[in-house]
């Protein structure tokens, strides 16, 4: 069964949002996302694709999401934002560790994180990530990922542009899909911070890693439905779930979307 979550937002006709889960072919949903105003023309947007058994991974996304979200109410200076996500990630990353000592069962669980800090009277936004959840930022040139992937396929990459490997074994390489950091509440190998700005027109996507059953390049599947559905938000993010529903993966995973712009460009 194809099953929906969804939430919308609309502040003042300035940033919109629309935010959706759907389980694929997968028994529970470990992914989870969030979002607030915070005032002063700033918006917070949080996704977790949690990982580490039947119940660890539902529990470490929505632990972080909480937390992630939680810190930026009790801290509402936003003088340096790139800070306060540091911050805000250490303290979910800490409520985490927390969990997993209250409960044998979940040491194995932990979670990507993508959370973005956007200023919608600037148009300036900053990021933070960890993992392999994909950010991206739709322009006239196209999608465009914008944030660091940590999964070992990188690594892969770079052997077959070195020679090292051939372009065949990529594919069914055992460690493609492995993630080289996460959220697990206890030292983070690798954390992407950056910044950019929403020019007219401009949309920024975050995303598990389920979206990428569809192709992702700069005029790929995804790029062709947000283009295509233009300025409705919902209908983007649903026809973009029902694209990657419509290609019958026997192994779908989670798919979570979260899309952020302009609603009046």
């Amino acid at each position: 069964m194809f099953l929906r979550h969804m939430n919308e937002r609309r502040i003042n006709n300035m940033i919109q949002s629309f935010e959706a889960k759907s389980i694929g072919k997968r028994p529970e949903q470990q992914d989870s996302t969030g979002s607030l105003e915070l005032g002063n023309g700033f918006y917070l947007y949080v996704l977790a694709d949690g990982m580490g058994g039947e119940r660890g991974g539902l529990i470490a996304s929505r632990t972080v999401c909480k937390e992630f979200m939680a810190f930026f109410e009790n801290n509402p200076d936003m003088d340096d934002p790139a800070k306060l996500l540091e911050q805000a990630m250490v303290a979910a990353n800490a409520a985490l560790r927390e969990k997993r000592e209250q409960d044998y069962d979940l040491m194995g669980m932990g979670t990507t994180l993508i959370g973005v800090l956007m200023n919608g009277l600037s148009r300036v936004f900053h990021f933070v990530s960890v993992g392999d959840s994909p950010l991206y930022q739709l322009s006239s040139g196209g999608l465009k990922r914008i944030n660091a992937n940590h999964a070992y396929i990188e690594e892969l990459k770079k052997m077959v542009a070195d020679g090292r490997m051939h372009p065949e074994e990529l594919k069914t390489d055992p460690a493609r899909n492995d993630i080289t950091s996460a959220l697990m509440g206890g030292n983070i190998e690798e954390v992407d911070f950056g910044t950019g700005i929403l020019e007219s027109g401009d949309r920024l996507l975050l995303a598990s890693d389920g979206i990428q059953t569809l192709s992702d390049g700069p005029h790929g599947e995804i790029a062709a439905i947000l283009k295509e559905e233009g300025s409705d938000f919902e209908s983007a993010v649903l026809a973009l779930l029902d694209a990657v529903a419509d290609k019958e993966e026997p192994y779908q995973d989670n798919t979570a979307l979260i899309f952020v712009g302009y609603g009046n460009e």
